[in-house]
Protein backbone atom coordinates (compact mmCIF):
# COMPACT_ATOMS: atom_id res chain seq x y z
CA UNK A 1 0.00 0.00 0.00
CA UNK A 2 1.20 3.61 -1.07
CA UNK A 3 -0.07 6.70 1.09
CA UNK A 4 0.57 9.67 -0.41
CA UNK A 5 -1.09 13.35 0.47
CA UNK A 6 -3.27 14.98 -2.45
CA UNK A 7 -0.84 17.79 -3.08
CA UNK A 8 1.69 15.45 -3.75
CA UNK A 9 -0.52 13.20 -5.82
CA UNK A 10 -1.28 16.06 -8.08
CA UNK A 11 2.14 16.20 -9.18
CA UNK A 12 2.81 11.97 -9.26
CA UNK A 13 -0.46 11.05 -10.50
CA UNK A 14 1.41 9.22 -13.72
CA UNK A 15 3.56 7.35 -11.06
CA UNK A 16 0.81 6.89 -8.80
CA UNK A 17 -1.87 5.41 -11.64
CA UNK A 18 1.16 3.37 -12.97
CA UNK A 19 2.01 1.56 -9.26
CA UNK A 20 -2.34 1.00 -9.23
CA UNK A 21 -2.41 -0.54 -12.51
CA UNK A 22 0.99 -2.69 -11.33
CA UNK A 23 -1.57 -4.11 -8.23
CA UNK A 24 -0.12 -1.82 -5.76
CA UNK A 25 -3.30 -0.12 -3.66
CA UNK A 26 -2.51 3.91 -3.69
CA UNK A 27 -4.24 5.72 -1.00
CA UNK A 28 -4.45 9.53 -1.04
CA UNK A 29 -4.90 11.21 1.87
CA UNK A 30 -5.64 15.22 3.42
CA UNK A 31 -4.76 16.09 6.72
CA UNK A 32 -3.55 12.37 7.14
CA UNK A 33 -6.87 11.14 6.62
CA UNK A 34 -7.28 8.57 3.59
CA UNK A 35 -10.15 10.32 0.96
CA UNK A 36 -9.37 8.25 -2.13
CA UNK A 37 -8.24 4.79 -2.93
CA UNK A 38 -6.53 3.89 -6.17
CA UNK A 39 -6.70 -0.02 -7.09
CA UNK A 40 -6.58 -1.80 -10.49
CA UNK A 41 -10.02 -2.82 -11.61
CA UNK A 42 -9.65 -7.02 -12.62
CA UNK A 43 -11.75 -8.21 -15.64
CA UNK A 44 -15.22 -9.96 -14.74
CA UNK A 45 -14.72 -13.86 -15.25
CA UNK A 46 -17.60 -15.20 -16.62
CA UNK A 47 -19.14 -17.40 -14.67
CA UNK A 48 -19.78 -21.24 -16.81
CA UNK A 49 -23.20 -21.57 -17.81
CA UNK A 50 -24.93 -25.02 -16.66
CA UNK A 51 -25.56 -27.00 -20.13
CA UNK A 52 -23.57 -25.05 -22.16
CA UNK A 53 -21.90 -27.82 -23.62
CA UNK A 54 -24.60 -30.30 -24.12
CA UNK A 55 -24.30 -32.22 -27.13
CA UNK A 56 -20.73 -31.63 -27.15
CA UNK A 57 -19.84 -34.57 -24.97
CA UNK A 58 -20.46 -38.55 -25.19
CA UNK A 59 -19.83 -41.33 -23.49
CA UNK A 60 -19.40 -44.42 -25.31
CA UNK A 61 -22.13 -47.22 -24.50
CA UNK A 62 -19.55 -49.85 -23.33
CA UNK A 63 -17.95 -47.61 -21.32
CA UNK A 64 -18.24 -49.83 -18.16
CA UNK A 65 -17.14 -52.84 -19.91
CA UNK A 66 -13.96 -55.02 -18.45
CA UNK A 67 -11.19 -53.36 -20.63
CA UNK A 68 -9.63 -56.32 -23.12
CA UNK A 69 -7.88 -58.69 -21.08
CA UNK A 70 -9.43 -57.46 -17.61
CA UNK A 71 -12.41 -59.96 -17.56
CA UNK A 72 -10.63 -62.85 -16.13
CA UNK A 73 -9.12 -60.54 -13.60
CA UNK A 74 -12.14 -59.20 -12.36
CA UNK A 75 -13.55 -62.65 -12.06
CA UNK A 76 -10.23 -63.43 -9.81
CA UNK A 77 -10.42 -60.48 -8.32
CA UNK A 78 -14.02 -61.32 -7.10
CA UNK A 79 -13.59 -64.78 -5.88
CA UNK A 80 -10.58 -63.90 -3.79
CA UNK A 81 -12.69 -61.42 -1.92
CA UNK A 82 -15.13 -63.94 -1.33
CA UNK A 83 -12.70 -66.22 0.18
CA UNK A 84 -11.38 -63.97 2.58
CA UNK A 85 -11.85 -63.32 6.20
CA UNK A 86 -12.30 -60.31 8.57
CA UNK A 87 -9.18 -62.49 10.01
CA UNK A 88 -6.92 -62.79 7.28
CA UNK A 89 -7.45 -58.81 6.80
CA UNK A 90 -6.38 -57.83 10.20
CA UNK A 91 -3.29 -60.23 9.99
CA UNK A 92 -2.34 -58.61 6.86
CA UNK A 93 -2.80 -55.49 8.05
CA UNK A 94 -0.68 -56.62 11.65
CA UNK A 95 2.41 -57.97 9.35
CA UNK A 96 2.55 -54.69 7.09
CA UNK A 97 2.43 -52.76 10.74
CA UNK A 98 5.10 -55.07 12.26
CA UNK A 99 7.41 -54.56 8.48
CA UNK A 100 7.73 -50.89 9.26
Amino acid sequence: MHQVDITDAQTQINQLLQSALQGEEVIITRNNQPILKLVQILPVTKRRQRGSAKGQIWMAPDFNAPLEGQGDYTAERQQRLENISLDDIFAEIEHHRDAQ
